[in-house]
């Protein structure tokens, strides 16, 4: 027993003497957490290296500067590391806590103001406290980082494959691209609903809107409906030319609700690639920095914005950083900050590829995170203000996001336009999914689809749907008022190339809930016949 009662006092009094180890074990912790509690959305390690990085470099230095000032002045290095662990406690843990108190609080110095009483329990803590929550420190630290380590490991190990589709059979094997070959533009913008959703659920005419496209020769489909209800699962199937192979997906994913088989497929070829460049075209890539089209292997260039991925600008979110918005300007940081960035960035690049010449044609994938939220835009393309965020529904924020984009697509086909008439590309401005619904916004891992009403579907399956290809013709351009994205390249690749291709049935398909993602139900004669 009295062996025993040593032990215990020997791993006491190194818990309560391992100052140092706390303040690592917390900067590591809410990193590991965040991405595994996201891990079904990534595709390699490789978000979590720079912050976890920084995070325990800028710990290490804090215990190095706390050791030297200890052997120099005699100061307790236990009690400056406990006010060190407080800092990284404080900058990690203030954005959920002030997304929790901000209505009530109002002012960010109040939430400051309230971490100083911790600092004040600490320099006046006894010696036994020290050491008693020293060592409580480092079991709960370990305990955490522990416990949320290891599905990180496990994803770490694992080896995922892209599931992939081959190429329909239609398809030429011959190859090099000739002098009438246009590019081909491929515009997503997510959660843009079509006119019935923005009719039926909003309240808001886009005529005007839809009629400047008809004008410029677009060919509009007047009830597109897409084939899925999410980003990553609708674009997959778009770029496939196909319906999606629920059985392999599913084989392929870690659990029922891990999209990084999906995410993986949309990182490399897709049939629609490998259709433009056996034809000698060259693959421009402007994804964006999330799961499902942050880059794609097969692509000649990829153009992303900045270089903090999203996983970065979520953890972000949850830090000090907060406080830091909108001080001395109305730019939104973080998520906020990086979406509404990025989405500038891809117009202008697309502007100056409307402007230049290329010496090979090219096929050029945009993926916009607009109208989806963050609401950060207004029609004018001002940024909206913390005032006006406030002061607006969540539909009001979706339709003057909707304006902007309007406004910034008629204006890149102005800079299209300025070209000569043979040199215009072939341009496909559609939507992957539209918005949600209240119901599904509110509880999205619960809410069960095959229970959804029919505004409910109307709403999330309505989509904008515009196809130009100019002239001189091959084929008719095969659409019907309700072609979904599936046949979408089908019918451009016969328009444009004589391609052959079949077109399949439009079917509308919905998983059961999001925790089963690959457990699909057709609810295709429930959506076609909404208005």
């Amino acid at each position: 027993m009295a062996r025993q009662a040593d032990g215990r006092d020997e791993k006491t009094r190194f818990l309560a003497g391992a100052w140092w180890l706390h303040p690592l074990l917390l900067s590591a912790f809410p990193i590991i957490f965040l991405f595994a509690s996201n891990i079904g959305e990534q595709v390699s390690l490789a978000p979590i290296g720079p912050p976890l990085a920084i995070a325990l470099l800028v710990a290490a230095g804090a215990v190095v500067a706390v050791a030297i000032v200890a052997r120099t002045t005699g100061a307790s290095a236990a009690r400056m590391a406990l006010l060190i662990s407080l800092l990284i406690v404080l900058f990690f843990s203030y954005g959920h806590v002030w997304s929790l108190v901000a209505p009530m609080l109002e002012l960010h110095r109040f939430l400051l103001s309230a971490w100083l009483l911790g600092g004040w329990a600490i320099v006046v803590a006894g010696p036994r406290q020290v050491a008693t929550a020293t060592a409580f420190l480092n079991v709960i630290g370990a305990i955490l980082l522990v416990v949320n380590l290891l599905p990180v490991i496990r994803f770490g190990l694992a080896s995922g494959q892209p599931v992939g589709q081959d190429l329909p059979s239609a398809v030429p094997t011959a190859g090099a691209a000739v002098a009438e070959d246009r590019d081909v533009w491929y515009l997503v913008f997510d959660r843009y609903a079509g006119e019935d959703g923005l009719t039926a659920t909003y309240g808001f005419d886009n005529r005007p809107f839809l009629d400047e496209l008809a004008r410029r020769g677009f060919q509009l489909v007047e009830h597109a409906t897409a084939n899925y209800l999410k980003t990553a699962l609708s674009i997959d199937s778009t770029l496939s030319m196909d319906y999606l192979d629920a059985d392999a997906l599913t084989e392929a994913a870690a659990s029922p609700d891990d999209w990084s088989p999906l995410y993986r497929d949309l990182q490399g070829s897709t049939a629609v690639e490998r259709f433009l460049h056996a034809r000698g075209y060259e693959y421009l890539h402007l994804g964006v920095r999330r799961g499902a089209t942050y880059t794609n292997s097969a692509a000649d260039q990829v153009f992303l914005y900045g270089d903090s991925s999203e996983f970065s600008a979520v953890l972000a979110d949850t830090t000090l950083l907060v406080a830091l918005e909108h001080l001395g300007t109305n730019e939104p940081t973080g998520l906020r900050g990086l979406y509404g960035h990025q989405s500038l960035y891809q117009f202008d690049v697309l502007d100056q590829l409307a402007r230049t010449d290329a010496p090979q044609p090219r096929f050029v994938f945009a993926h916009f995170l607009l109208p989806h939220p963050p609401y950060v835009f207004n029609a004018d393309g001002s940024w909206v203000t913390e005032a006006q965020e406030s002061s607006r529904s969540g539909e009001a924020s979706y339709l003057e996001q909707v304006r902007f984009v309007n406004n910034r697509i008629l204006r890149l086909l102005d800079a299209i336009e300025s070209r000569p008439e043979s040199e215009r590309p072939i341009i496909l401005i559609q939507a992957d999914e539209g918005p949600f619904p209240d119901r599904y916004a509110a509880d999205e891992e619960g809410f069960r689809w095959t229970e959804a009403t029919d505004e409910e579907l109307l709403r999330k399956f309505s989509i904008l749907s515009a196809y130009r290809v100019p002239g001189p013709p091959g084929d008719a351009l095969e659409l019907t008022d309700r072609t979904t994205p599936v046949n979408s390249f089908r019918a451009i690749f016969n328009a444009a190339f004589g391609a052959g291709f079949d077109l399949l049935d439009d079917r509308n398909l919905v998983f059961v809930d999001q925790r089963h993602i690959y457990d699909m139900v057709d609810v295709t004669d429930r959506v076609q016949a909404l208005p």
